[in-house]
């Protein structure tokens, strides 16, 4: 995924991804609702999100005074209980950074680069 970073006062994107290149499951929340004006049945979702103030790389991303945040990514082996988690599910122990094990992040315009920059 992308973030902005306003490090050089006008935003850069940088592009956030896994290390071996491999698909990830960020978490999100969804609901199935109609429009009272249209009768319309919509779907929609929100990708869940988490502070980063103490984040390497995440830190650096969004406007001075914003507040610094992140993706969920679910681990792997969390997936499935991500999947089938329930109201009554704690879910907090979810609500973990961006694995600097895992991730890095560079400059969009420098994801050619032979060495991008790892958190």
């Amino acid at each position: 995924y992308f973030e902005p970073c306003w490090e050089t006062g006008k935003a850069v994107n940088w592009a956030i991804k896994r290390l071996d290149s491999e698909a990830y499951t960020v978490a999100a929340i969804w609901d199935t609702w109609t429009d009272k004006a249209t009768g319309e049945i919509l779907d929609s979702f929100s990708m869940l999100t988490i502070n980063a103030d103490d984040h390497p790389i995440l830190r650096r991303m969004q406007r001075v005074g914003d507040e610094k945040r992140s993706l969920v990514v679910v681990n792997e082996d969390r997936r499935e209980a991500w999947l089938t988690a329930t109201k009554q599910t704690d879910t907090k122990g979810f609500l973990t950074p961006i694995d600097v094990a895992v991730f890095m992040g560079e400059p969009e315009s420098a994801s050619h680069l032979p060495h991008p920059l790892i958190f």
